[in-house]
């Protein structure tokens, strides 16, 4: 992951407001296609705009990346007598992922935490990050749902984490197959395999359990199969459906 700078810089003096809205309505675009992540603007000087933000790689903003959107937003620059952004990629994030290099991977994940920052999919054989713009274009052409469950999920995992107000809806929205969190979640990667045609897992959050020996012997909450993996999966997953696309994690209470 990289911090970027995206600057906006004048052609002829203009409002303001409808400069601000324009970039604004741009940085969305972006963050919806899945080129800009934890954005946000400052004003550099009078003839200057600002954009500071996270990208999942050196070459999100190339046009070749954008969708038909951002290519909108980019042209609407111009009404509003504003240059197209210039980026500067300032370094890395530290203690992010890189992005996914697999020229075909076998398969993805989804995943996030409250700290997270990468966008929530996944290369399953490498463990690499899916920059959201790589993917084949969905029916309009955005990634809302897949950004929504995101920020649900973060927000369920935010209230498990504070142990104050919420704790037992959040975390039981991240560890029962049946909550509407597990439910939009398994409806995003419906969507995915659908478009990548290639199999999506869903992460099961696992928080305690009665015994190490009893957690050990559970068994895939949709089919009742076996389920346990003999090496945890990139460190993280202990058990993997592949009939259900299922992943979790042995309880944290007894590990």
């Amino acid at each position: 992951m990289f911090a970027v700078e995206l600057k906006f810089e004048l052609r002829a003096p203009g409002a303001a407001d409808t400069q601000t809205d324009a970039i604004t309505w741009l940085a969305a675009a972006l963050v919806r296609n899945g080129n800009l992540l934890e954005e946000f603007l400052v004003r550099g000087h009078p003839k200057q705009w600002l954009v500071y933000g996270v990208a999942p790689a050196p070459d999100a903003f190339h046009q070749a990346h954008w969708n038909n959107l951002v290519r909108q937003r980019m042209r609407a620059l111009r009404s509003v007598n504003l240059k197209r952004p210039s980026v500067r990629v300032l370094g890395v994030v530290p203690e992010t992922a890189a992005a996914c290099r697999c020229t075909s991977p076998q398969g993805f994940f989804l995943f996030t935490t409250f700290l997270h920052v990468e966008p929530p999919l996944w290369c399953i054989d490498r463990n690499g990050i899916v920059p959201l713009y790589g993917l084949p274009p969905s029916s309009t052409g955005e990634h809302s749902g897949l950004l929504s469950w995101k920020s649900n999920y973060r927000a369920c995992d935010g209230l498990q984490m504070n142990c104050t107000v919420g704790e037992r809806f959040g975390t039981r929205q991240m560890s029962d197959l049946t909550s509407e969190l597990s439910r939009s979640g398994l409806a995003v990667c419906k969507d995915l395999k659908r478009l990548t045609r290639r199999p999506v897992y869903y992460y099961l959050y696992r928080e305690s359990a009665r015994s190490h020996t009893v957690e050990l012997r559970r068994r895939c909450p949709n089919c009742g199969g076996p389920w346990r993996l003999k090496e945890p999966l990139h460190g993280k997953f202990d058990f993997k459906c592949d009939k259900c696309r299922l992943l979790s994690n042995i309880a944290w209470s007894v590990r």
